[in-house]
C-alpha cells in the first residue's frame, strides 16, 4: 500500500475541519484521516493504537456509524462508498444517528470520488445533531400550525403539507405528495396565481420583508371554492429555494365584514332619517301655527258672516284647503315619528281584509291581488286607520311600478320569531315575536342605488301628477314609531318586496290620557283660562274662540309675563295652557314654575313635535293633558272643558 502524501499545509487544512475527514485508495484502503476523525474515535471508546486507522480497509472497519448507528446503517454506508469506488456512482450521501450512552447524535456522510490516477474516494462526516434539531422544531411547528401550511417549489410542487393544510383542503399526506398547488387555485386563477408565485421568487425584497397575497379564491377537494389570505415566507433547503405558504379562510371574516358594513349604511341611514325627522318635525311647527290661525279664523268667520252671506263658499274653499294643508303636515309628523296617535291590540287580518275590498274597488282590473293572512299572527298595538295607510300607499306604489298597468301584487301576513337576527333587520328591533307583513309586486323593480333613497321625504320616481314622494316616508315613520321596521328586496326588472316587522303586543294597557273619553261640549262659565304662545296670530285666535265660548282669556305672548299675571293673583286663574316651543322658557320650563306659584292649578301643554320623552317628562312637570298642535283649535277646546269638570 503506498500511503497518502500531502504538504504541511494541506495536513493543516485538514486538521482545522471540524467534519471527520477520511481518504481512501482504489481498494478501499484508508490512507489518510485528520485530527477530528482520530479524536472522534478516542472519545467514544476506541484504543489510541487503533484511533489512527491508516493502512486499514475502510470497508472492514465498517464506517463510523457501525458500532453506534446500526448494522443496516453501515451496510447502506458500505455499498454507497463501494459504489463510487468502482465508479457507478459520482456520489454518495447520506444521514444517519449515531447512538451513544445517554443522547443521540446525527452526522451527514458524504463520498466524493478523487481526482487523479491513484483513485479512491474521500469521506466526509459532519455532526449535524444541532441542525437536525432546528429542523425537527421547525417541522413540529409546520405540523401542529393553528393555520394550513404548505411548502411548495418554484415550480409549484407541493413538497409538504401539514395537517390543517389537509383539513382544510380536504387531502391526504399522500395525495399532496403527488399535487402542484394549481390544483388547489381554481382553473381560471392559475395563471394570475402562476404570476405572483415567479414574481416572489424574482424579486429578493419580496423574499426579505416576506409577503401576504389578500383576497384570493382557493379550491377544495371537493370542488367548492373560498376566499383565502396567503403569508408567503421563503425557506433554503438542498433542493433550492422554496417557499412556505400560510393559507387562512377568511369565509368567516368576509361574512363578518359584509355585516359590519351593512350594519353601517343601516346606521348612516338612520341618521340620515333621524336628521330629516328632526328637520321636518321643526318646519312642520312654525307651519302649524299658521295652520291654526287660519282654521280657526275660518271657523269665526263662518259663525259671523251667517249661513247666506256671498263670502260663505270662498270661506269654505279656505277651509278646505287648510285641511289638505293640516293632512300634508300631518304626514310630515308621522314621518319625522312625532304625531301621537291611539293605539289599541289590533288583529292585523281583519284590517288587512277591510283594506283588500277597498282595493279590489279602486284598482284596475288588470291587477291581480292575492293574500294569505295567517290567522294566529300576533296581535300588534296599532292604530288601524295606520294600517290602511300603510298598505294604501305600498300598494298604489306597486300598481304604479305595473307596465302597462299589468299585473299581481301579493300581500302577506305571518308570524315572525327574532333572535339576534333582529338587530340586523333595523338597529332598533329586539328580539321576540313579530307579526310580517309583506307587500309584494311583480312591477319594473329598482335598483340599488334608489332603495336607498325611497324612504326619504319627497323623493319620488313617479311622473308629475302621480305623487309627492312622501308616502313611504310616512310608512318608514308610521312602522319606527311603532318600535317595528321595514325592509324592501328589489332588482330591475324583477318586482319589489316591501317587509313590515310589527312587534307583538304586550299586556300592558296603553296609557289613561289615550284612552280617557272625551267630554261632551259645554259651554264654560267664566273660568279663568291663562293662554300663553310665542305667536301673536294664535294667541288672538285662542283669545277670541274661548271668549265666545264662554271662558275668561289672559292671553300672552311671552313667559315672563305670564307668570308675572300668575304670581300677581295666583287664585283668579282655573287653567294654563302653554305652548311647548318657546324662545327662553320651554312649556316644562313654564309648568313647573306655575306648579310652584299655584300648586294643583290644571296645565295643558300644546306641541305639533311630541316624542316619547315628552310624554314622559310632561306629569313631572304636573302637566295634565299634552295636545297634538295641528289639532290644538279643536282639542283645546274639549281639554278646556275636561280639566274644567276635573277641577270642579
Amino acid at each position: 500500500m503506498k500511503l497518502y502524501q500531502v504538504d504541511e499545509d494541506a495536513r493543516c487544512v485538514l486538521d482545522s475541519l471540524s467534519a471527520h475527514v477520511a481518504v481512501l485508495d482504489a481498494e478501499g484502503r484508508i490512507v489518510l484521516v485528520n485530527r477530528a476523525w482520530k479524536d472522534f474515535a478516542l472519545q467514544n471508546g476506541a484504543a489510541r493504537e487503533t484511533a489512527d486507522p491508516v493502512g486499514s480497509s475502510y470497508l472492514g472497519f465498517g464506517t463510523m456509524a457501525s458500532a453506534q448507528a446500526g448494522d443496516e446503517t453501515a451496510r447502506r454506508a458500505a455499498a454507497g462508498i463501494q459504489a463510487v469506488l468502482d465508479g457507478s456512482s459520482q456520489r454518495f450521501s447520506m444521514e444517519y444517528p449515531c447512538h451513544a450512552p445517554g443522547e443521540q447524535r446525527w452526522f451527514a456522510m458524504s463520498v466524493a470520488p478523487r481526482r487523479g490516477p491513484q483513485g479512491g474516494v474521500t469521506i466526509a462526516h459532519e455532526n449535524i445533531t444541532e441542525r437536525r434539531a432546528v429542523e425537527q422544531k421547525f417541522q413540529d411547528l409546520f405540523e401542529y400550525a393553528a393555520d394550513a401550511n404548505l411548502i411548495v417549489s418554484q415550480a409549484g410542487r407541493i413538497v409538504m403539507a401539514n395537517r390543517q393544510a389537509g383539513a382544510l383542503f380536504g387531502y391526504s399526506s399522500a395525495e399532496f405528495a403527488d399535487m402542484s398547488v394549481d390544483d388547489l387555485i381554481p382553473q381560471a386563477d392559475r395563471p394570475g396565481h402562476e404570476r405572483l408565485r415567479q414574481g416572489y421568487f424574482r424579486d429578493p425584497t419580496l423574499r426579505t420583508m416576506g409577503a401576504a397575497l389578500v383576497n384570493l379564491r382557493a379550491q377544495r377537494k371537493d370542488g367548492t371554492r373560498f376566499p383565502a389570505d396567503i403569508s408567503l415566507n421563503p425557506l433554503h433547503s438542498e433542493e433550492g429555494m422554496l417557499v412556505v405558504a400560510t393559507v387562512r379562510d377568511i369565509t368567516g371574516h368576509k361574512q363578518a365584514e359584509a355585516q359590519r358594513e351593512a350594519l353601517e349604511t343601516q346606521l348612516r341611514q338612520a341618521h340620515k332619517m333621524e336628521a330629516i325627522g328632526t328637520l321636518a318635525g321643526g318646519i312642520a311647527h312654525d307651519f302649524n301655527n299658521i295652520l291654526s290661525a287660519i282654521i280657526g279664523n275660518v271657523e269665526l268667520a263662518r259663525e259671523d258672516i251667517g249661513a247666506r252671506h256671498p263670502a260663505l263658499q270662498s270661506i269654505e274653499e279656505i277651509a278646505k284647503a287648510s285641511r289638505r294643508a293640516r293632512d300634508l303636515v300631518s304626514q310630515i309628523l308621522a314621518f319625522s315619528r312625532s304625531q301621537p296617535q291611539p293605539r289599541h291590540a289590533v288583529a292585523l287580518p281583519a284590517v288587512i281584509e277591510e283594506v283588500v275590498r277597498l282595493l279590489r274597488a279602486t284598482l284596475p282590473a288588470s291587477i291581480e291581488l292575492g293574500t294569505a293572512l295567517a290567522a294566529d299572527a300576533p296581535r300588534v298595538l296599532a292604530d288601524p286607520t295606520q294600517i290602511h295607510q300603510i298598505l294604501i300607499n305600498l300598494c298604489t306604489n306597486a300598481w304604479h311600478a305595473m307596465d302597462e298597468g299589468r299585473g299581481r301584487i301579493d300581500i302577506r301576513l305571518s308570524t315572525a320569531v327574532l333572535g339576534e337576527e333582529a338587530a340586523s333587520i333595523d338597529a332598533g328591533m329586539r328580539p321576540g315575536r313579530y307579526a310580517r307583513l309583506s307587500v309584494r309586486d311583480t312591477g319594473r323593480g329598482m335598483d340599488a342605488a334608489t332603495c336607498e333613497r325611497i324612504f326619504e321625504p319627497f323623493f319620488t320616481t313617479k311622473a308629475i301628477g302621480e305623487g309627492t314622494g312622501l308616502g313611504l316616508s310616512v310608512v318608514h315613520g308610521i312602522m319606527r314609531s311603532y318600535r317595528g321596521a321595514i325592509t324592501v328586496d328589489s332588482q330591475p326588472g324583477d318586482g319589489s318586496a316591501f317587509h313590515l316587522y310589527f312587534p307583538q303586543a304586550d299586556a300592558a294597557a296603553l296609557p289613561a290620557a289615550m284612552q280617557r273619553a272625551r267630554a261632551a261640549p259645554r259651554q264654560g262659565r267664566g273660568q279663568h283660562v291663562l293662554y300663553l304662545d310665542d305667536d301673536d296670530a294664535l294667541v288672538l285666535l285662542i283669545t277670541r274662540m274661548l271668549e265666545r265660548s264662554g271662558y275668561r282669556v289672559s292671553g300672552y305672548t311671552g313667559s315672563a309675563q305670564a307668570l308675572a299675571a300668575l304670581r300677581a293673583d295666583p287664585g283668579d286663574f282655573d287653567l294654563m295652557v302653554t305652548d311647548y316651543s318657546m324662545p327662553g322658557m320651554s312649556g316644562l320650563d313654564v309648568a313647573r314654575e306655575v306648579a310652584r306659584i299655584r300648586p294643583g292649578l290644571p296645565v295643558a301643554l300644546i306641541s305639533g313635535y311630541i316624542t316619547e320623552e315628552l310624554r314622559e317628562k310632561a306629569p313631572q312637570a304636573q302637566v295634565r293633558q299634552v295636545i297634538y298642535k295641528p289639532n290644538s283649535v279643536e282639542e283645546l277646546f274639549e281639554t278646556v272643558r275636561q280639566l274644567m269638570d276635573e277641577a270642579g
